[in-house]
């Protein structure tokens, strides 16, 4: 379906004055022009999508001039977060007759019939693992796998994220990261929210705060796409710049509001940190963001700034002090489906890493439970993150951890990592390669090495991709799973090529 309606052609004077809020990035005083924030938008796509869908200034004019009323719904996003609304009636686009009807499945149903078809499957008497009938010289593999799994073309599901037969790394990747950096320069320079003038006292309005929240969706798209350490330094500026902003002129019924954008970049600036093993870094930035969020009375945002904090303690390996942080996360909180999935879910993985495999598996079904509940939309944006890939991977990481007491688990933890990496969509990089190296550890807890060894490869190059030493701790640590198969020659040579990195501090 085309951008144009068939309706009468009226000037869309709010576009043009949401654009002449905006001052140019070239530092000319002027307002922000049509081909700059083409620009921005085009760069937004790419960012966000990889979308190559450029736009050009003539288009920005037929869209002020009302000649096209209802873009592409990514178009209309990327003007939302370039201009800093909410909504689409701010800048002028409303449905016309041939307005797009949302279509298709309910993804809640179809994300349930998969964990009923999956946990039907993973719940049956494992299969032995061995040799295939008859076959004395087929490698070990766990043959009650479905075929895909078995054969390692599963591994393959990943592909789409990259061009071409061009590897990640390579030229392309760092394009794609230096358009991106770019996009997110424009668009902050345009918003004017941290340049020098701000250093005089000025008001705060509304427009601001929509400005903050879209600068921060936009390095938050930037982080789940090429890792942390792509941005930590720029991140933790942008949010301790923001902080300031409460030394500027604020209206008491907008300051909730403004702190509540603040405690976002603070907690953003966390989970970038963490990402970039900075872990000190991380802590001080999570203990800011609680601070914000408790002041600003958003019990949702605290639950999830508690949430990102027991993740750093898992990934430390203090499973004890996780569940205690999300114990308290449940504080005089009233969940949301998404929330309760994502509080769940982590609790499901350190009691796994505890050895209480009861309680893992009841916190599997709440957290599954709550997430056939989610409403699309209804949920805050910074939790747009959890989707059917990381309720997928949560099965994941408790089934290896169940693996590595009781090796009949491996094919299961197989499966559900599996469907995981399949779930993920080609914006959650970084979650599709932390999978992928999950794919390995649990094909060697499996007893498949050779299999392991497949996936553990593509895992190591499609890494190249992300710049986060997060993931290169995740593959650091295959060689805990690798450890029994250690004397095979194919599997020492792997485990020379993995990083030897050690858990950071700082």
């Amino acid at each position: 379906m085309g951008d144009v309606g068939a309706t009468p052609i009226h000037a869309n004077t709010r576009l043009v004055t949401a654009r002449n809020r905006l001052q140019s990035p070239s530092g000319s005083g002027l307002a922000l022009s049509r081909l700059e924030l083409a620009e921005a938008v085009t760069a937004y796509l790419w960012a966000t999508y990889e979308d190559d869908d450029p736009v050009d200034g003539a288009y920005i004019g037929q869209l002020e001039q009302g000649r096209i009323r209802w873009p592409r719904a990514r178009r209309r996003e990327a003007l939302r977060a370039v201009l800093g609304v909410s909504t689409d009636a701010e800048l002028g686009f409303f449905h016309g007759p041939r307005g797009p009807v949302a279509r298709g499945e309910d993804p809640r149903t179809r994300v349930a019939q998969r964990l009923s078809r999956m946990q039907m499957a993973t719940s049956a008497e494992p299969a032995q693992l061995g040799r295939a009938p008859g076959d004395p010289d087929a490698p070990t593999v766990p043959w009650h796998l479905p075929p895909e799994l078995r054969d390692g073309s599963g591994l393959d599901v990943a592909n789409s994220l990259y061009d071409g037969n061009q590897p990640p790394g390579t030229v392309g990747v760092h394009v794609r990261r230096r358009t991106l950096l770019w996009g997110l320069a424009t668009v902050t320079a345009a918003a004017g929210l941290l340049s020098p003038q701000s250093a005089a006292r000025r008001r705060i309005g509304t427009s601001d705060v929509a400005r903050l929240n879209a600068l921060i969706t936009l390095y938050r798209t930037t982080d789940h796409q090429f890792g942390g350490g792509a941005l930590v330094d720029d991140v933790g500026v942008f949010a301790e710049s923001v902080s300031a902003l409460l030394d500027q002129r604020v209206d008491e019924r907008l300051r909730p509001k403004l702190v509540t954008a603040i405690a976002n970049a603070r907690d953003l600036a966390a989970w970038t940190a963490f990402d970039a093993c900075r872990h000190s870094d991380a802590q001080r930035h999570f203990a800011a963001a609680e601070r914000y969020a408790i002041e600003s009375g958003d019990r949702q945002l605290v639950a999830h700034i508690r949430y990102g904090q027991a993740k750093q303690m898992q990934h430390l390996r203090h499973n004890r002090e996780a569940l205690e942080i999300l114990h308290l996360a449940h504080h005089r909180l009233n969940p949301t489906p998404a929330m309760t999935a994502i509080l769940s879910g982590a609790q499901a993985a350190s009691l796994a890493a505890l050895g209480d495999a009861e309680g893992a598996e009841r916190a599997l079904g709440t957290s599954s439970e709550a997430f056939t509940r989610v409403a699309p939309g209804s949920e805050p944006e910074w939790l747009g993150f959890f989707d059917e890939g990381e309720l997928l991977a949560q099965y994941g990481r408790v089934y290896r951890d169940r693996a590595r007491a009781d090796q009949r688990h491996g094919e299961a933890a197989v499966s559900w990592v599996s469907a995981a990496i399949e779930a993920f969509g080609p914006q959650s990089v970084r979650s599709t390669v932390l999978n992928q190296v999950g794919l390995a550890s649990a094909y060697f807890l499996a007893g498949a090495p050779e299999l392991a060894l497949q996936a553990g490869n593509r895992a190591r190059v499609h890494a190249t991709a992300v710049v986060s030493p997060r993931v290169q701790e995740r593959l650091a640590n295959l060689r805990r799973d690798a450890h029994p198969y250690r004397a095979v020659p194919e599997v020492a040579d792997f485990l020379h090529t993995l990083p030897t990195v050690a858990v950071s501090s700082r």
